[in-house]
């Protein structure tokens, strides 16, 4: 027997607490024990705020009910889970398709009776397995496609989602509950917007290498008005490394505050802490003195300081710890206090049978790296956030996953979606109001060296402001 743990409140950011007590019982086959619970407690601790027990028994459906009342229990199909633990996960079953009734809402799925019925009923969708599926990110795991970076690729998804399809399930799941058992309080959650922006490039010019100058250059003279336009740049850079920060280009953070604090927010900026050589890592040192007064200026303004862990670090978790300990020892000595460490992967490169291991073997408590780069939208189903499970050890962790949904790159860049400005804020917009319907977090991200021009400016107010918007505003 295991027990779900009783809580006043889930450990999720932007949840409204309710009272817990032990709500229900699940009763699941015996198998999988590990990844059963941990679905389990996905499903009724973190999202329907309800209090449960876990039974294992031999069974080929799942069934839940309140302790004493087994006789009117609901019972749901077990599909993913249903070949057991030979040749685990390579056998699990891909999640039958929701049906629209599911991912409208609608509380009445495979015919819920109305309470006061004496006979059980049946939910018509696999809401553990499913769950499990898409958290875990199984579909990634069972298949060998990925692009040049390690990545699976956005189009190579069956399960690639512009709803929080995960979240619409266990909704639906927990309405049909109540309507079985009227007595069962249900958490509600809070739409939450999360502004962030990965370092990658802190300044265009201050420790840019000669050879990207002269790049730089022939682009300008391409694209920026002739050789007057490129002859200004080693200028500029001159004028940047004596000290004239402002005049870079990419030193868009006290623009990017600004604008944050006049909506209420803080933004949350990811810093690269291994080596810097101009490479695909980036070129700054995080205890180079420009930057340790950038971390100063965020920390003091109210904003957030996390860790970009470095391309290669998604599968080495003694680098990862090594990057983590060197932007905690550069904060302590800055007298910046990290109450927790927040990463994302640099260029979101994520290993689904390795990287949660690296995070849990590294102590990261918090990370936002699983949105898909090459298509904005709920890669694991959900915009809620959520506790990692490392399917290769079979346990759940202790990181929480806040999931990205939207990247400036991603929208706007012709190797991704490369859809126009105007394109991209329809599809903020979109993206926001299904995080808004799920009560969800829309983590945003926007680099800071991508605000160069009016043009991209403008399009990251409007997206922020529409975000950032409350119901009201918007009505």
């Amino acid at each position: 027997m295991d027990r779900g743990r009783p809580r006043a409140s889930s450990s999720s950011p932007g949840v409204v607490p309710t009272a817990v007590s032990m709500d229900l019982v699940v009763r699941f086959p015996d198998t999988l024990r590990s990844e059963r619970a941990y679905a389990a407690r996905v499903v009724f601790e973190e999202h329907l705020g309800l209090a449960h027990e876990v039974v294992f028994e031999d069974r080929l459906d799942v069934l839940v009910h309140p302790p004493g009342d087994r006789a009117r229990a609901v019972s749901l199909l077990d599909h993913v889970f249903a070949d057991g633990e030979a040749d685990w996960p390579a056998r699990a079953r891909r999640p039958e398709p929701i049906s629209d009734e599911v991912l409208s809402g609608s509380v009445q799925s495979g015919g819920t009776q109305p309470p006061g019925s004496g006979s059980r009923v049946r939910f018509s969708a696999d809401v553990f397995g499913t769950v499990f599926w898409y958290l875990t990110r199984l579909e990634e795991i069972l298949s060998p496609a990925r692009d040049a970076y390690g990545r699976f690729p956005a189009a190579a998804s069956v399960d690639e989602s512009q709803q929080p399809c995960v979240d619409l399930l266990i909704d639906s799941f927990g309405h049909s509950l109540r309507a079985r058992w009227p007595a069962l309080s249900l958490r509600r959650h809070a739409y939450e917007f999360v502004p962030t922006h990965d370092v990658d490039r802190p300044f265009k010019h201050l420790f840019q290498r000669p050879v990207k100058l002269l790049r730089g250059m022939a682009r300008d003279a391409l694209v920026g008005g002739g050789p007057r336009a490129a002859l200004r740049a080693p200028l500029l850079r001159r004028n940047i490394q004596r000290g004239q920060l402002d005049l870079d280009p990419f030193n868009t953070f006290d623009w990017i505050m600004d604008f944050s604090e006049r909506h209420g927010k803080q933004s949350l900026f990811y810093f690269i802490c291994g080596e810097g050589d101009d490479g695909i890592n980036g070129d700054y040192r995080i205890d180079d003195p420009r930057i340790r007064s950038l971390l100063r200026r965020v920390h003091a303004r109210g904003h957030g300081i996390g860790l970009h862990g470095t391309y290669e670090s998604a599968l080495d978790s003694t680098l990862l710890a090594r990057e983590a300990e060197a932007l905690r020892r550069v904060c302590e000595q800055e007298r910046i206090t990290l109450d927790r460490i927040r990463s994302r992967q640099h260029v979101l490169r994520f290993e689904p049978t390795r990287t949660i291991s690296v995070w849990a073997d590294a102590a990261i408590d918090e990370d936002s790296t699983l949105g898909h780069a090459g298509r904005a939208g709920f890669r694991c189903g959900t915009c809620r956030p959520f506790p990692l499970f490392d399917v290769h050890r079979r346990r759940a962790t202790t990181v929480m996953e806040r999931p990205l949904v939207a990247m400036d790159v991603t929208l706007l860049e012709p190797r991704y979606e490369g859809i126009s400005h105007e394109a991209a804020l329809r599809r903020i917009d979109d993206l926001t109001n299904q995080c808004r319907l799920s009560g969800g977090s829309f983590v945003l991200l926007w680099h800071n060296c991508q605000l160069e021009d009016k043009i991209a400016r403008a399009t990251y107010t409007q997206a922020f402001a529409a975000a950032a918007a409350t119901v009201e505003s918007r009505a």
